[in-house]
């Protein structure tokens, strides 16, 4: 059976039958469309929070990193000085000079050699950079491949931070090896600074200048490399963060819109009904004998004798109080200003200021029955001693009938 509008609308103060199941149908839509709403709310923050947190865990490994670097060259510096002393040592002791020829070959044999893993370390660190390369590569394309799907977005930067400690593990890796093998030529030019101490003490000098260039180059390569990497992992993260913050942004946006469409679509409605309640409302106030019943609630009334209505929200629903109180949410007629205002204290809940609001746009549209009596039928709403809430919402409950 269909609701017959016309004839509510010709005989507005009449009680007319209405099928139980369209009731039902409508306070299901309700609870559907508020549970919707609560969802997207716990989803936006919960992903936020995500964000946030995953944020500062990165700053945090970022700089951890970085303090882990400067303790290896704090390392290096204190290895060299061990080597000085030990140098100095050993200058003290060599006093003989003999086979200068034969030790001039071996030396250059060991130029040769060094030469040759300078040659090799360099191969590597095209290699290196070959794959971070192939490794920013892919991640680019991770990035372009991004959905407007917030969890596949938080999964795929989850990967680009696990490339990001690759990239790290891999520096790691490498300043170990150096250090090994800085550590291994070290114990080699002793070894063999040892077989020629005794024999010349200039070659000993030219063999410590050898030695040390080798250190600085492969320190500067170490340090040269270790900026680089840490440029490209910085790069990579900005990048990411960029497009990141921009889909969001799209994302807000698109959603802000369709809100605002609701919104807009919801206030033409009001408009609509206020122009019906506005043509069905009677010029004057209407008198019947013998103490009957008033014709229609809503007819123009003698504010002198309405009563003061005090109401505050417990337990999901606004009941009727002696005055207003320190502490929770109240709402309160004005007769004579034709308004409702609703406040609540600071430490009011979010949901329940958002659900008393609802309730208090209805009553201040409907009225608020007492007995045989309605009053503040059509009265606006003022909202006071408190922020707003946002106006997506403030959506009335009759708005997801539509």
């Amino acid at each position: 059976m269909s609701i017959e509008w016309d004839k509510i609308e010709a005989k507005p103060d009449k009680d007319h039958k209405v099928r139980g199941y369209y009731l039902l149908n409508q306070r299901q839509k309700i609870k559907e469309q508020e549970q919707k709403i609560t969802k997207l709310e716990n989803d936006y923050n919960q992903i936020r929070k995500q964000y946030m947190d995953l944020k500062d865990s990165s700053e945090a490994e970022l700089e951890q990193t970085r303090q882990k670097i400067q303790e290896l060259i704090g390392t290096i510096s204190e290895k060299d000085k061990e080597l000085k002393e030990q140098e100095s040592k050993l200058a003290s002791v060599v006093k003989q000079n003999s086979s200068l020829d034969q030790q001039v070959s071996e030396l250059n044999d060991m130029i040769e050699q060094k030469n040759e893993d300078i040659s090799g370390l360099q191969k590597q660190i095209t290699d290196l950079e070959k794959q971070i390369k192939e490794i920013k590569a892919q991640t680019e394309d991770q990035i372009a491949n991004l959905t407007k799907d917030l969890e596949k977005k938080d999964q795929e930067l989850e990967s680009a931070d696990n490339t990001v400690t690759k990239l790290e593990k891999q520096i790691e890796d490498l300043k170990a090896s150096k250090e090994k093998e800085l550590d291994e030529q070290k114990e080699k030019h002793e070894a063999e600074i040892r077989k020629i101490k005794e024999e010349n003490e200039s070659d000993l000098q030219k063999v410590r200048a050898e030695l040390d260039g080798i250190k600085e180059k492969n320190r500067k390569e170490i340090e040269e490399i270790t900026e680089k990497h840490n440029a490209e992992i910085s790069k990579i993260k900005s990048e990411y963060e960029e497009k990141l913050a921009q889909q969001r942004e799209e994302l807000v946006k698109e959603k802000e819109d369709a809100l605002k469409s609701l919104e807009d679509e919801r206030k033409q409605k009001i408009l609509e009904l206020k122009e019906k309640i506005s043509a069905l409302t009677p010029k004057e106030t209407v008198a019947v004998e013998g103490g009957a019943k008033t014709v229609a609630s809503f007819v123009k009334r003698d504010t002198s004798n309405i009563p003061e209505i005090v109401l505050q929200y417990e337990n999901k629903e606004f009941v009727r109080v002696d005055k207003v109180g320190e502490i929770g949410i109240f709402l309160t007629m004005r007769p004579e200003e034709n308004k409702w205002i609703l406040s609540w204290d600071p430490h009011s809940a979010l949901v329940d200021r958002r659900t008393a609001e609802r309730q208090a746009r209805s009553i201040a549209k409907s009225g608020y029955s007492t007995g045989d009596e309605r009053y503040g039928m059509g009265y606006t709403l003022e909202i006071t001693g408190a922020k707003n809430l946002p106006e997506k919402l403030t959506r009335e409950q009759r708005d997801y009938m539509s």
